[in-house]
């Protein structure tokens, strides 16, 4: 009985092609990847927790006629960082108009974060105004 041996295994120049090919598809996928996670956090966290702390904010003055900079008076860390560390929020008072104190809500990009050119600072104020700095294409506020 003489078998013919027509079942070869790969040879090792075709799992060198393949793994090449497979790491040249990578090469062009991944910056297109990060950018498009950038987008996802830049549409999160750093909204939500300048929405969330507007809101905090109105609750606390209708409690106290007044506007608060602390962020554990909004029941937010007080180191100002967001709970994923991609954002430092900060929170300022002013005059503004006929009304005697304002507030402005900033989220600075911070971590990871600080690689999202288009809205490296963002902002809301006690008018409802929503500010990305520098301004974005298609905005940071969605």
């Amino acid at each position: 009985m003489n078998r013919s041996h027509n079942n070869r295994g790969f040879t090792l120049l075709e799992l060198m092609v393949t793994a090449a090919i497979i790491g040249i598809l990578a090469a062009l996928v991944y910056p297109s990847y990060r950018e498009q996670m950038l987008k996802t956090t830049r549409g999160t966290e750093g909204l939500a927790t300048l929405s969330d702390l507007a809101a905090q904010e109105e609750r606390y003055y209708s409690k106290n006629s007044t506007y608060t900079t602390d962020p554990t008076d909004l029941n937010f860390a007080a180191d100002g960082m967001t709970p994923k560390g991609l954002y430092q929020i900060t929170i300022t008072n002013a005059p503004c108009g006929n009304i005697s104190r304002c507030y402005t809500i900033t989220a600075t990009a911070a971590g990871g974060q600080v690689a999202d050119d288009q809205c490296l600072t963002m902002s809301i104020d006690s008018t409802g105004a929503k500010t990305p700095t520098p301004t974005a294409t298609g905005g940071c506020w969605r």
